[in-house]
């Protein structure tokens, strides 16, 4: 099978599964909307989970990301000798610096779920402040590579196609962690809990 029929049929079922695993509002929650039962059952998961070790699942689930995106992108992206030369170092301290980036949001992420239940005004505008400038820096580090990998030497078609692919593989180990966290067995045991 294709690597692009493949990462579209994985991303169908990441869908699929999040979709799936998000509680319908009924006309009993009045005055709290969907959105606000959902981030607090999320959150709720990322605190049990964080206790049971989610740390060390995390941490496998990048890495083994890290390792089939190498795969991935080879594959992908069939380059010639020369392209090869100019990409691999390009990309090594791009996925260096965006790491980095995604470690932060990863403490962001703990840290939102451990103050979940005593979440101040204050607390989410500084995290929504972190959230956001972490997702500017994460754009502002995209258009600074695709400039370096150009300045190296790969042509614009290739970095284009290179970032088009980062996308999806970016929304892919999203939906993957969020599908991840939707089925943890805590969020089983609030949900017959509210019944």
């Amino acid at each position: 099978m294709r690597p692009s029929v493949r990462a579209a049929g994985l991303l169908m079922l990441l869908l699929l599964a999040v979709a799936s695993s998000c509680p319908a509002q009924t006309d009993s929650d009045e005055g709290t909307t969907f959105f606000d039962k959902w981030i607090k059952l999320r959150a709720t998961d990322l605190i049990v989970s964080a206790l049971a070790g989610i740390d060390s699942e995390i941490e496998g689930l990048r890495a083994g990301v890290r390792a089939d995106k190498t795969e991935l992108v080879t594959e992908a992206m069939n380059f010639t000798d020369k392209e090869s030369k100019i990409f691999w170092p390009v990309y090594r301290r791009y996925e260096a610096d965006l790491t980095s980036i995604n470690d932060q949001r990863v403490a962001l992420n703990k840290e939102y779920a451990l103050k979940n239940s005593t979440l101040t005004d204050r607390d989410a505008k500084s995290m929504l402040d972190k959230v956001l400038s972490l997702e500017s820096g994460r754009v502002q580090l995209k258009k600074d590579y695709a400039q370096e990998f150009q300045r190296q030497g790969l042509s614009a078609t290739s970095t284009a196609r290179f970032f088009q692919l980062e996308d999806g593989l970016d929304a892919m180990l999203d939906l993957k962690l969020v599908a991840e966290l939707s089925s943890s067995p805590a969020r089983k045991d609030l949900k017959a809990e509210s019944k």
